[in-house]
This record gives C-alpha cells, structure tokens and sequence, in this order.
C-alpha cells in the first residue's frame, strides 16, 4: 500500500481508510477536506454522510492505481523467449513492427 498522499488526494485520486471505520476491512474513502487543525476529513464508502475526521494519517493510504501496459514477445535464434514491457500501445506496435521474430503483444492490467 502507498503512504497517504494530500497532494494527491486533493487531486482526486482515490484512497482507502484503515479497518475500525465502518468495516473490518481497508475500503475505499471519499477525500472530502482537510479540518482546522490540518488532519484529513474523509466519507467511508459504509458510512456515507457521516465524514470521519483521521488523526492519524497511517489509517489512510491512497489506493491502487490499475493500469494497462504491453508486453511484446520476441523469440531469438537460439530459441529462447524475450520479453519486452511498454507503457504504451504504440510503442508496443512499433517494436513489434520491427521485428520478424515477435510472437505478439500482450495487454496485461496491472495494480501501481
């Protein structure tokens, strides 16, 4: 889990507030201020309209970002299998596109 994060909770990325709020789990949480003495104001997900003031910031962490990246596979002469990742579509396609020897690109979801 990534530390809390206020600049980038401010920017609307998403979070989780710790078990012992609502739950007995980490669940998501709406970001809704920061209060007078500077801690986070946030709504869990089981308890929307009743916002929760967090003294502790080790209660919050930002949540998971999914994203999807490819990976490209090439077989060499000698047979073995070589894997190349890209973060974008295409850039993929380009690398794929320059060799003979790619097997294909992939897309696979991954948590950040």
């Amino acid at each position: 889990m990534k530390p809390f994060d206020l600049e980038r909770a401010l920017a609307g990325d998403l979070i989780r507030i710790a078990p012992g709020y609502g739950s007995s789990e980490w669940q998501p949480c709406h970001f809704i201020g920061v209060s007078l003495d500077g801690h986070p104001v946030v709504e869990p997900k089981s308890r929307l309209g009743y916002p929760v003031v967090v003294t502790n910031r080790d209660h919050l962490c930002m949540a998971p970002l999914k994203r999807t990246v490819y990976v490209t596979l090439h077989r060499q002469r000698n047979g073995i299998l070589h894997a190349f990742a890209f973060y974008d579509a295409s850039e993929a396609s380009t690398r794929a596109g320059n060799s003979s020897n790619c097997l294909g690109t992939f897309p696979i979801e991954i948590e950040d």
